[in-house]
């Protein structure tokens, strides 16, 4: 005969109900999303920024977009100076022409000097000297392009290098006001650079004339160009072979 008193069973407890798990750290969330059969499935996605947050976000992309548009430009193969560097550029050969003009002279008359010393002034020694002359003049000139390219290279460069900072950081989605910051220095720098640049190379090439009396040679090697050669063959890198040791006793 059967118990009067059956036992009874507990309920099962109801699953807990999906709820979003946030990640904080790399800003994505997981949402649960019902399916038609009723089973329940998780969607990936970016947690939704406040007002505030996405005013930030638009400012850090405007300012990557922009560094990433300078970038671009400084890299393309057809990139040219922009009119300050120009500028800068164009002072910085006007000056250095200048400099050749007054060593031309100043090799012109030394020598000069000597043939007629020597009564030597009509002779083929001479004219082949003046021709010399001339030939050392000219390379000197083609060196100037040369190194005026080398530091339109180390301008470029500089430039390329302050737009990846500033790129970087403002990817990096992280301060905009940081970022803003940045922006400011890095168009200010970027100004500056040039004249930084043109500054630095007319004391060295001031100093290296002092030192050496070599035209040029002091850009070149600063700048670690393949200039070396032309600037050996400068206008004031003395007299002429040829002349030998008759004139170097004069």
């Amino acid at each position: 005969m059967g118990s009067l008193f059956k036992t009874s069973t507990p309920a099962p407890t109801p699953p807990a109900p999906p709820a979003s798990v946030r990640d904080e750290v790399n800003g994505v969330e997981q949402v649960p999303v019902t399916n038609a059969d009723g089973s329940i499935s998780y969607v990936t996605r970016a947690i939704p920024l406040t007002a505030a947050q996405q005013a930030e976000k638009d400012q850090l992309d405007a300012i990557v977009k922009e560094s990433l548009a300078e970038i671009q430009k400084l890299s393309a193969s057809d990139y040219a100076p922009d009119e300050a560097t120009q500028k800068v550029l164009d002072q910085w050969k006007v000056a250095q022409k200048g400099l050749l003009t007054e060593q031309v002279s100043q090799r012109s008359q030394s020598e000069e000097e000597m043939l007629a010393r020597r009564g030597l002034s009509d002779s083929t020694t001479a004219q082949a000297m003046r021709r010399q002359l001339a030939l050392d003049a000219q390379k000197s000139e083609q060196a100037i392009g040369l190194q005026s390219e080398e530091l339109a290279n180390q301008v470029k460069a500089e430039k390329l290098a302050l737009q990846q900072s500033l790129f970087n950081l403002a990817s990096s989605q992280t301060d905009s006001a940081t970022a803003r910051t940045a922006q400011a220095a890095t168009r200010a720098q970027s100004n500056a650079v040039a004249l930084n640049t043109q500054r630095q190379a007319s004391i060295l090439d001031y100093y290296g004339a002092q030192g050496s009396g070599l035209f040029g040679n002091s850009l070149a090697t600063a700048l670690g160009s393949t200039l070396g050669q032309s600037a050996a063959n400068g206008v004031t890198g003395g007299v002429s072979k040829m002349l030998g040791s008759l004139f170097l006793r004069g």
